[in-house]
């Protein structure tokens, strides 16, 4: 199945989509952008980055997650990535909720690898898992931008 990147320039730098015919494969902050090619699924998360940066959108959440390819992960990073997309909008959880909800209590530093794997940027939102007492941690695309996509959402958080 032929893959189609394309970029999309935001606020935070560029975003690379990567996508086939039927399945989002990635959606990563990269240091620059080139050539972009085009698909249906590509214009779809273009349009709700635009959406999102533009302040209209508080949360991503129009794209199914059928639409999102799972498989490129183990089944403990699938149930973690899955746990992101119910984050609600202007909320946040800790390593240790998404431990709980997953069901492995204690599986904290576990969760954090899982999330720092995150293949979709944004659109699970990595960004709103804080460590305890809403403390900012680690965040694969810098801790500028986790605490800029915080801030575009409304979200309260200790530095």
């Amino acid at each position: 199945m032929k893959t189609i990147t394309s970029f999309y320039n935001s606020p935070i730098g560029p975003i690379e989509i990567v996508c086939t015919e039927d399945k989002i494969q990635s959606i990563s902050l990269k240091s620059k952008s080139s050539k972009s090619t085009e698909n249906h699924l590509t214009k779809l998360v273009k349009k709700n980055l635009k959406a999102y940066f533009n302040g209209e959108l508080r949360a991503i959440n129009s794209i199914p997650i059928k639409y999102f390819n799972l498989n490129q992960g183990t089944p403990f990073q699938i149930e973690v990535w899955k746990q992101l997309t119910k984050i609600k909008t202007s909320k946040t959880l800790t390593y240790k909720d998404i431990s709980i909800k997953v069901k492995s209590p204690k599986a904290m530093r576990a969760v954090g690898g899982a999330v720092g794997k995150n293949p979709f940027l944004i659109f699970f939102p990595c960004h709103r898992v804080l460590g305890q007492n809403k403390k900012i941690t680690g965040f694969s695309a810098g801790i500028d931008n986790k605490k800029f996509l915080l801030d575009l959402e409304l979200i309260s958080y200790i530095s």
